[in-house]
């Protein structure tokens, strides 16, 4: 799901930004701000930082001694998506193993399909070839790389080492599974 979060962030602009004739400042800032967001990725408390929005205040900034870059303290907007257990996303399948597969639902890139989740659905795999699928006969369809699925998550887990959440899902249930686009 996405919120719209306040965050504060002190951001240090080097000297070759700030007085330049060709550079505002605004801009640079807010270049700055983008690629500080990109660098935190994910939080438990959060989820996934997207982008930021609008700027709420810009602080008096200090300039550094030895250095001679100057730290602004921001306060701003940022969007945020946050999974949580329940959530109905639409994701692209990655890879097909034969115990299920990996889908990515926007930044949520582990979510996992497990084959018991699939209703119906049988695992094949074609002799000589790598391409492997889940087909449901009754229904006539497959589950392969690169097909865009509807699905609810039922866990999300924070895994504190890599920095990020993993995610089981299930297509068993209405209005889930196959999407046609």
């Amino acid at each position: 799901m996405f919120f719209e979060i306040s965050m504060k962030r002190l951001i240090v602009l080097q000297p070759k930004h700030l007085y330049t004739q060709q550079c505002e400042f605004l801009p640079v800032l807010l270049t700055q701000l983008i690629l500080e967001v990109n660098k935190m990725k994910c939080s438990e408390d959060h989820g996934f930082y997207v982008t930021p929005t609008t700027f709420k205040d810009i602080g008096q900034g200090r300039v550094r001694s030895i250095t001679g870059a100057v730290a602004f303290p921001v306060e701003f907007n940022c969007i945020v998506f946050k999974p949580f257990k329940g959530q109905i996303l639409e994701g692209e399948v990655k890879r097909v193993y034969r115990s299920g597969c990996f889908l990515s639902c926007g930044p949520l890139d582990d979510v996992f399909l497990h084959e018991a989740m699939m209703s119906g659905c049988r695992f094949f795999q074609n002799e000589g070839t790598e391409s492997a699928c889940f087909k449901n006969e009754d229904e006539g369809f497959e589950i392969r790389a690169k097909t865009i699925l509807r699905v609810r998550l039922i866990g999300v887990k924070w895994v504190e080492d890599q920095c990020t959440f993993k995610s089981l899902a299930s297509i068993n249930g209405d209005y889930l599974g196959l999407c046609f686009v």
